[in-house]
């Protein structure tokens, strides 16, 4: 059994962006192709669900930082993007 580590799930996650409509079993296929590891489907899944609960995290966290960062600092012109 292989584990799935921050590495392999960030090559996951970019195959997954170029074929966004995959099952469980060929993400498993491409660990196997790739990194010539087996993964189960559970430990598949929670590290994809970890992955989603740390975007958010992050998320989260910029954008308390922005309400910190608007309140010190309310003067600041903020530029267009």
């Amino acid at each position: 059994m292989g584990v799935v580590t921050p590495p392999i799930l960030n090559a996951l996650c970019e195959h997954f962006m170029e074929k966004s409509r995959l099952y469980q079993s060929e993400m498993i296929a491409f660990l196997w192709d790739e990194f010539e590891i087996f993964v189960t489907a559970s430990s598949l899944g929670r590290a994809l669900v970890y992955m989603v609960g740390r975007k958010r995290q992050f998320a989260e966290y910029h954008k308390e930082g922005m309400q910190i960062y608007d309140t010190l600092v309310p003067n600041f012109k903020k530029v267009p993007a």
